[in-house]
Order: C-alpha cells, then sequence, then structure tokens
C-alpha cells in the first residue's frame, strides 16, 4: 500500500475503533455504575483474577505500560471500593502485592460474563458467513499484533526482534 492508503486506513480506524469502545463502555458502564469502576479498573480485575499469584505493583504498571504513580492511583481507587488491597510480599518485605477480594472475584466474573454476553449477542446479529469471517478477521489481527506488537516496548528493538528474544532465537 502507498503511505496515503495507509495514513487514509489508519485514521478511519482509529475513528472506527473510537466508536467501538464508546459502545462497549457504555454498556459496561451501564452494568457497573454503580460501583463506579472504568475500563481501565475492569481490565485490571480481569488481570488480577486471571493470576495463580498475586502481582508485585510496580510489575503491574511496567505490564501495563503506565507509571507506577498512575497504578498506584488506580490501585488506590479499587482498593478503597473494597475490590482489592495490597498485602506485603513475604518474600521480600519492601515489595506490595495486590490480591482482589472475594468481591473483587465477583465483580471480575461478572465482568468476564457481561462481556461475554455483549460478544455473543454482536456475533449472533450476523449470518453464519459473516461470523466466519469475523473470527478469521480478529485472528488474523491477533496475530499480526503478536507478531509485530508484542513488547515493542522495549527500546532499540524493532518488534521482530523482540519475537526472536521471545522465541529464544
Amino acid at each position: 500500500m502507498d503511505e496515503n492508503s495507509l495514513i487514509n486506513f489508519v485514521d478511519a480506524f482509529s475513528n472506527r475503533r473510537t466508536k467501538m469502545a464508546e459502545c462497549f463502555k457504555y454498556h459496561v458502564e451501564k452494568e457497573f455504575a454503580d460501583m463506579n469502576l472504568s475500563i481501565p479498573h475492569m481490565i485490571l480485575l480481569k488481570n488480577l483474577s486471571s493470576r495463580k499469584e498475586p502481582p508485585i505493583i510496580t510489575d503491574l504498571a511496567k505490564e501495563f505500560s503506565i507509571s507506577p504513580s498512575m497504578m498506584t492511583h488506580i490501585i488506590d481507587h479499587i482498593e478503597s471500593a473494597g475490590i482489592a488491597e495490597r498485602k506485603k510480599d513475604p518474600a521480600d518485605r519492601r515489595s506490595i502485592r495486590v490480591v482482589l477480594t472475594e468481591k473483587g472475584r465477583s465483580i471480575a466474573e461478572r465482568f468476564e460474563s457481561t462481556h461475554r454476553k455483549q460478544m455473543l449477542a454482536f456475533m449472533k446479529q450476523m449470518q453464519n458467513d459473516e461470523q466466519e469471517r469475523f473470527v478469521n478477521c480478529m485472528n488474523g489481527l491477533m496475530d499480526l499484533i503478536e507478531k509485530y506488537f508484542v513488547n515493542l516496548a522495549c527500546k532499540g528493538k524493532t518488534a521482530p526482534e523482540q519475537n526472536d528474544k521471545l522465541k529464544g532465537k
């Protein structure tokens, strides 16, 4: 593709992505408005609920590519809502881990269930061939994202170099 075509696509994609995010956000906020939880809070809850071991706050900040102070702010909010709590790491008392409470686990499960229902309702509107095309497109998109964007934040490395590093080459 030529440069202008790429720029036009990126602009159109950005506008569509924003519209899709706003639509999804509306439904999530409607479901969870009483808890005053935003999308970043819900993404963090999903992340925490899927872990075997509670993460260290600074590691979470790196993983989410945000500053430790921003992660602290997000955790302050969910902690004040009784959704998570900070615990000292028994192996290193200087490190603080984030642990979901039972309330937090319940909310994360409700969020996941709501998201799943929304996606299924969205996809059930489609004809079978459209569903298949959508799934194939999304799988292709995820493959490309993994190929070119995984750990792109590592300085001085191109995406293919990062992939080689991750694969042990």
